[in-house]
């Protein structure tokens, strides 16, 4: 298992408490995403403007790539990347996932999916508050 964030160090098997530190660390500006991945299996998440998360996650393939379908909170970022780290899937239950359509970012990377999906969320975020 490894934990990374954007300016962070990658930590092997990380602790719960890493994941805690790192993710708070996700700030939207200096820091800008977190992942944990094991083997072909990862799950991301980055902070927009709102100060909300959207996560992602993959298993494997580029057809198996997920996104959080409504914002999520920091608290439940951590919850989720703590119960992967030790192998518990109820994280899964716990969202409505969408699947995103990656084929044409194949060989790209998921960096820059993340960057969009957080551009298309703040969006989001901003239509909703001038709807009230």
């Amino acid at each position: 298992m490894k934990f990374e964030t954007e300016n962070g160090p990658t930590i092997a098997n990380p602790t719960s408490e890493d994941l805690e530190k790192g993710i708070k660390s996700v700030d939207g500006k200096k820091s800008g995403f977190a992942i944990l991945e094991t083997g072909d299996l990862f799950i991301q998440a980055a902070r927009n403007e709102s100060n909300e998360f959207l996560m992602e996650y993959q298993n494997g393939s580029l057809d198996e790539h997920f996104s959080t379908a409504e914002p999520v909170t920091e608290s439940e970022v951590i919850n989720t990347f703590q119960a992967f780290a030790c192998g518990d899937t109820s994280w899964f239950e716990q969202f409505s996932w969408e699947k995103m359509n990656l084929e044409k970012e194949k060989g790209k990377g998921c960096l820059p999916l993340m960057v969009m999906s957080i551009a298309a969320f703040g969006a989001l975020a901003v239509v909703k508050n001038i709807q009230g």
